[in-house]
């Protein structure tokens, strides 16, 4: 029996099926009597067949064969589905990596056992690999035929697509340390979701008045996350302890608290000597600069830890200390005795310090007084000015600080006879 095909210019010669059947094939005696076997997953599979006498013919080609994964003296073998789902091998080959023909047994009709395949019976295409008995599924695309067995016919094979052996398999996350780890699955996918885990990076202010910020890392879960930051900027924070929700698509949610600590402040301490009339200065600023203020004038020469106030007369000395990160530290000391009339600084208080919007003065007097009261900043420059009548006795006057911007300031409280200075700070 001689059959000519032709495809893609390419003749296929198929001479003596029976020769062929002989030399690529091997079945078992028809005497021989096979174990049930489970073919209920892919580990259970037996390549084994039963000579039944009836058969198909499957050639297999050899384009069909280009890419195989397969090797020398690894199985192939057609399957069919019994009644209860098993997968039972009636036909098997030994691999040679040439054109072949595999013959598909059909089920003896004699015995009460199915034992091959039934005309029309799907044939389901399984290969294993000799050292590491691993079992890929088969796709077949039929140049010739199709994939029903029919007895005494012949099928050509065109294209063999191999894939991983899924049969008998739950397929799921098979990782106990995922939120959706299935106890049940026994063949481990990459849908495992694992527990959120979230780390922050903060950088926490420098200078007082600065602000902080922070990031956020997500880890596991599922992509896409979201940040429920209430608003917060989350790279200008203040000091403070913040609380953020962070969600994934997956459904989880976790709760993350981070806590930027606010700055602290450059010390300035210092002492007058109204002996020798010098203004010292002790700070704990890391290599620290100084700038002197006279009643809020800056002194362009003094720039040491100390000045002499015999220079300047009694005033306000504002100190100005600046370490290493460019943070400042402001103090400021009333220099009196040098020669001029006694300020009258101890009938004045200035709260709250530092203010927000509005500066409190409260007073006690035992004359009346037509005072002025000027807000001058670090360059000497006045920045607002108020008159006030005050009774004799005690009250209180208030100034609106709301337009003003943050900083430090220099508060001027003067009447025609003599004047007195205040620090202050307006921050919020």
């Amino acid at each position: 029996k001689t059959i000519t095909l032709q495809k893609r210019g390419v003749n296929y010669l198929m001479v003596s099926a029976m020769l062929l059947f002989g030399l690529q094939t091997f079945a078992q005696s028809e005497n021989e009597q096979l174990e049930d076997p489970t073919g209920m997953s892919c580990e259970t599979l037996r390549f084994e067949a039963e000579n039944t006498g009836a058969n198909m013919t499957l050639f297999i080609t050899e384009e069909s064969i280009l890419g195989s994964p397969l090797e020398d003296k690894d199985l192939m073998g057609v399957f069919f589905l019994n009644d209860d789902d098993a997968f039972i091998c009636a036909g098997v080959l030994e691999w040679n990596n040439h054109a072949a023909v595999l013959v598909a047994w059909g089920d003896d009709q004699t015995t009460a056992e199915k034992d091959g395949f039934s005309p029309g019976d799907h044939m389901y295409w399984f290969a294993k690999t000799e050292i590491s008995e691993k079992v890929f599924e088969i796709n077949v695309s039929y140049l010739q035929g199709g994939p029903e067995y029919e007895t005494n016919s012949i099928s050509v094979i065109d294209v063999l697509t191999y894939s991983d052996c899924s049969i008998g398999q739950l397929v799921g996350c098979v990782d106990d340390g995922a939120v959706n780890f299935n106890p049940e699955a026994n063949y481990g996918d990459d849908s495992c979701v694992f527990p959120l885990f979230i780390s922050s990076s903060l950088v926490h202010p420098t200078c007082v008045g600065d602000n902080g910020s922070v990031e956020l890392s997500i880890e596991g879960g599922l992509p896409p996350y979201t940040i429920e930051d209430m608003g917060y900027d989350l790279e200008n924070l203040a000091a403070g302890t913040y609380n953020f929700v962070v969600s994934d698509d997956f459904g989880l949610t976790e709760i993350v608290s981070v806590e930027v600590i606010a700055a602290l402040a450059v010390n300035v301490n210092m002492s007058y000597d109204e002996l020798s009339f010098m203004i010292t200065s002790v700070t704990d600023g890391v290599s620290p600069t100084y700038q002197w203020y006279f009643n809020g004038y800056i002194l362009d020469e003094e720039t040491e830890y100390e000045v002499d106030a015999f220079k300047y007369g009694n005033g306000l000395y504002t100190l100005i200390v600046t370490n290493a990160d460019g943070c400042e530290g402001v103090t400021e000391i009333q220099a009196y005795g040098v020669g001029v009339e006694e300020l009258f600084n101890d009938s004045f208080t200035l709260y709250p310090m530092p203010t927000a919007n509005d500066l409190n003065i409260s007073y006690e007097l035992q004359n009346s007084a037509s005072v002025n009261v000027k807000i001058i900043n670090v360059e000497g420059k006045i920045i607002d000015n108020h008159q006030f009548s005050l009774t004799q006795g005690q009250g209180n006057v208030s100034i609106d600080v709301s337009n003003i911007s943050n900083g430090f300031y220099t508060i001027e409280i003067s009447d025609e006879f003599s004047r007195s200075y205040y620090p202050s700070m307006i921050y919020r």
